[in-house]
């Protein structure tokens, strides 16, 4: 009988930790959506119809330019012509803002002059064609205010493919404002009047954040998906790029590296989806814009660089990120558990870490001057096999990782510099013993020490240096 009741009380306190688990922020989940299984895969890098990584507003408009932010880094940015010699002073590709040459929102209406105004456009931009990705041909269109027609806007789009061929054309509609049904509020329009240009190439929809609960997993379930089955519904061939949420009084900056991650793990699983134009690099003080929230700003950067790597007509550097996630299991006995890997963790929510922050970047393996930095899955409680997993996710420049007892064999991640080099900073390695020896890492000397038990390893020097997250 006390043998019974000791293994009732085994798997209550099993179930109870496996729960705490789920989802940080979001209703606990059912422990069997925790896939254990999923934190022993390796799903590296963006999917391979992901190929562009932008951001509204950076050159050109009422607000601050911001060309030297992203730089180097973004593949796409939005610009307007006018603003022609400061998009060209970037290595990102250009979506031109041309709404100003086809669109009179005044008077609900093509401009009257629209073919003397794409001719002014053509010269502008002779010769500069190659950089264009996409003529950004209106923004919210159909918006009350502006109540331009599905009519005028395949119009504008045919008058210009005629004048400047080879370029594709992008709108964002507002929400779901693109649909024929009447909607309430949806503009002085019928649903006649709206709908999905023949002649678009590209497709996205914006919408604001503000009034939800700020939870993203929500807002992507219940507003974003449903959503894109409608555009795949109308269109099932239009590429469709994901307007991430405008982040205006919600979410706060430790928040939204979880929300930036859930839009690219949707993105990769929907391949009607090419990418994410990120809302919005501009620093509005009726809003805060990515440029106000620098963890934000370094996740989009991290992102957009590996979608680079898969992009030929875009230069980037070999520096690779380290993103951290983070999974809770019991916090009232200050025991965390940080998982680290290079690239971007795809499918990362079908387990129960959630993403953290980007934390640094390493040079690749076999740099001059670097080790080897190895990922290491330490099997801490001997119950891998019994489908719980707590895992040590330790970084080493040791391929067996000391001899510990692993889940699975080490994985190579890139390499870290045994000497400070240009531009690098120190990395360091903190533990806790609670149960076992379990790892974290910060280039932040201060960062973990003393925080829920952990505390600096190494007499508190550092065990690298990497690049450091910006």
């Amino acid at each position: 009988m006390m043998k019974a009741i000791k293994i009732s009380i085994l798997i209550l306190t099993l179930s109870l930790i496996i729960q705490s688990c789920c989802d940080k922020g979001d209703p606990p989940l059912n422990p069997t959506n925790c896939d254990w299984e999923f934190l022993l895969e390796d799903s590296e890098g963006l999917s391979d119809h992901l190929t562009i990584s932008a951001s509204h507003w950076v050159f050109g408009n009422q607000w601050n330019l911001h060309g030297a932010e992203v730089n180097y880094h973004l593949t796409e940015a939005h610009g307007h012509p006018d603003w022609i010699s400061d998009i060209e002073g970037t290595d990102v590709k250009w979506m031109l803002d041309v709404e100003t040459y086809l669109l009179d929102y005044a008077n609900h209406d093509l401009f009257l002059d629209i073919d003397l105004r794409i001719d002014t456009l053509a010269d502008l931009i002779a010769g500069k064609e190659e950089n264009i990705s996409a003529f950004y041909v209106a923004d919210e269109p159909y918006l009350n205010g502006k109540e331009i027609t599905i009519s005028m806007l395949e119009e504008a789009i045919g008058k210009l493919k005629t004048k400047i061929p080879g370029i594709p054309t992008y709108i964002v509609f507002t929400h779901n404002y693109f649909l024929t049904d009447d909607i309430p509020n949806a503009g002085t329009q019928p649903g006649s009047n709206r709908g999905i240009p023949n002649n678009l190439d590209v497709i996205s929809f914006d919408w604001y954040s503000n009034g939800t609960d700020g939870s993203s997993k929500r807002n992507i379930e219940e507003l974003v998906m449903p959503t894109v089955e409608k555009i795949k519904e109308l269109n099932s061939n239009i590429p469709i790029l994901l307007t991430g949420e405008a982040f205006d009084l919600t979410l706060s900056d430790d928040m939204l590296p979880e929300a930036i991650f859930r839009y690219w793990d949707y993105a990769c699983s929907e391949e009607q989806i090419i990418g994410v134009d990120h809302f919005s690099w501009a620093n509005n003080p009726a809003f805060s814009g990515i440029t106000a929230l620098p963890k934000a700003q370094a996740i989009i950067k991290a992102l957009s660089k590996e979608i680079r790597l898969m992009r030929s007509d875009i230069a980037t550097d070999n520096k690779i990120p380290v993103y951290e996630y983070l999974d809770s299991h019991d916090s009232g006995n200050n025991i965390y558990e940080y998982r680290y890997d290079s690239w971007f963790w795809k499918n990362w929510t079908k387990s129960c870490y959630i993403i953290k922050e980007l934390k640094f970047y390493i040079p690749p393996a076999g740099e001059a001057n670097a080790s080897n930095l190895y990922l290491c899955y330490v099997d801490k409680t001997n119950e891998v096999d019994r489908g719980y997993m707590y895992l040590d996710h330790r970084l080493t420049t040791d391929p067996n990782c000391g001899g510990e007892k692993l889940a699975k064999p080490s994985k190579l991640l890139g390499s870290i510099f045994t000497s400070q080099e240009a531009g690098t900073i120190p990395l360091y390695e903190f533990f806790i013993d609670a149960p076992g020896t379990d790892h974290a890492y910060s280039t932040n000397i201060d960062e973990y020490d003393g925080e829920n038990g952990y505390q600096l390893t190494n007499s508190g020097q550092p065990i690298g240096y990497v690049y450091p997250a910006i």
